[in-house]
């Protein structure tokens, strides 16, 4: 190739990238995302804000965090706690997707359910679970207490729900997840994770028998936690990344 014909080439290719660069750039000017986040420990009232913008947008997604704080909305005199579920669950219009990066107990979410049932919003049709999203176990529910129990006077006021030692095992990449719940197996991966923690609780030398949740013994609130698993189960539970980006 002669100069000329090097340069041709050059610009022609230079002009693909451009029009290429400014296809993006039309794409995104078309995108709306917005980021609501918690500067005050919770008492921001995020819930509160999602609701009121909600009526704007296709997809309110939660992208992190777990069931320690209750996001609280009253309409219609009627006073709604969510604790896992996004806020925009009350307009029909909405997706609402509960991402990999939250962390979610059965038992509490079965229970937030139930009440949205009761108040005739039937979240099947507007939810979707990541099957990336690990799951709290009762056992990181023990664990937090004893770990906080342990610091003595230097304890932290943890909620106690368990979400710290959850979010270790994630970070570990020993948690269970809720994809694994759709697989044979989960009751053998849990009961191993379960003699693990187990393990960690009796070095510690905490009384099994002074341990309660919801005023139940730690068995008690385990077979509770199983049954409400087939409620999260016939949520839809989904690859929640694919399904976000086919929006954009």
């Amino acid at each position: 190739m002669n100069l000329a014909t090097n340069l041709a080439f050059l610009a022609v290719k230079l002009n693909e990238r451009l029009k290429a660069k400014s296809q993006r750039l039309q794409n995104y000017k078309q995108m709306k995302i917005d980021v609501i986040l918690g500067l005050q420990w919770g008492d921001e009232g995020k819930g509160k804000i999602v609701d009121v913008f909600t009526p704007r947008y296709d997809i309110i997604a939660r992208f992190q965090g777990g069931p320690n704080a209750g996001h609280t909305l009253e309409f219609n005199g009627e006073k709604h706690i969510l604790h896992t579920i996004p806020s925009g669950i009350f307009h029909k219009s909405t997706k609402n997707v509960i991402g990999n990066g939250v962390i979610i107990d059965p038992y509490i979410f079965s229970k937030e359910v139930a009440h949205l049932l009761e108040a005739k919003v039937d979240v099947r049709d507007n939810l979707l679970i990541s099957n990336k999203s690990h799951l709290i176990l009762p056992i990181h529910r023990l664990l937090d207490a004893v770990y906080e129990k342990a610091k003595g006077k230097g304890k932290i006021g943890s909620t106690l729900k368990g979400i710290g030692p959850c979010y270790t095992d994630k970070v570990s990449r020993i948690g269970l997840r809720v994809g694994d719940l759709l697989n044979d197996g989960f009751k053998d991966k849990y009961m191993a994770l379960r003699e693990k923690h187990l393990n960690v609780v009796g070095a510690y030398g905490f009384d099994l028998a002074t341990f309660s949740i919801d005023n139940m013994s730690f068995e008690a609130y385990e077979e509770a936690w199983f049954k409400s698993i087939d409620i999260l189960k016939s949520m839809p539970i989904i690859d929640t990344e694919i399904y976000i980006r086919a929006w954009v």
